[in-house]
């Protein structure tokens, strides 16, 4: 009869352990295609727009992107906001925060990184230039903005190519005539930071009908 119970005991324990093992396979491929960035955004922001710009980081980067809201998102600093985020991140390859505050003059109110999380003021980026900015040029900003935060959050260094999206622009109309994007040496680097990281990349994405980019809901 022990013998007996030994012998259940050590099977039911092989089967425990089996199960586990194939859990943690399970779990650890999951992680590893689910590794991307994810884009966070407090309650109130247009979804147009949010998808938008989702899409963008996505094809032009070729990476996972997860969008989320999250209403507890704080009221305050962008530093503080950033901070915070940055200690309960997961396992994200960045974050990118969007959120609306009131604008100023000082560049710590438009966008701040800290480690791999950015916090992106998007109602900065309605400064007016000559005319008050359309949606469009809004649009564009703010996924420049954003693809600048992602380049600082995956430890890109500034470009000197005026075109790239990592460009340091000196005044807003420079920063208008910057792309959305990275030049390639700038792409090449955000390529070799995320294959660091683990990420898998998706396939090139064909556009829909002939659009470039997904028409965005008002904003």
């Amino acid at each position: 009869m022990k013998a007996e119970f030994r012998k259940n005991t050590v099977f039911f324990g092989l089967f425990v352990c089996s199960l586990v093992l194939s859990a943690i396979v399970v779990l650890a491929g999951q992680d590893k295609t689910a590794k991307g960035i994810v884009i966070i955004t407090e309650p109130g922001i247009a979804e147009g727009l949010v998808s938008n710009i989702a899409w963008n980081v996505r094809h032009d980067l070729r990476v996972p992107v997860s969008v989320r809201e999250d209403k507890a998102i704080v009221a305050g600093p962008l530093l503080e906001n950033a901070v915070a985020l940055e200690r309960k991140r997961a396992d994200a390859v960045c974050v990118v925060v969007l959120v609306q505050r009131k604008a100023t003059a000082l560049p710590g109110d438009r966008l701040v990184v800290t480690g791999a999380v950015a916090v992106v003021n998007i109602d900065a980026f309605r400064f007016e230039t000559d005319n008050s900015p359309t949606n469009a040029l809004f649009l564009s900003r703010v996924r420049r903005a954003t693809m600048l935060s992602v380049g600082r959050a995956l430890g890109l260094p500034p470009c000197l190519v005026p075109l790239c999206a990592m460009h340091s622009a000196k005044s807003e109309q420079e920063f208008d005539a910057e792309a959305e994007n990275f030049c390639p040496p700038c792409l090449w680097k955000a390529e070799d930071a995320l294959r660091a990281k683990g990420v898998e990349f998706l396939p090139h994405e064909r556009p829909a009908h002939g659009s470039h980019k997904p028409a965005p809901a008002t904003l």
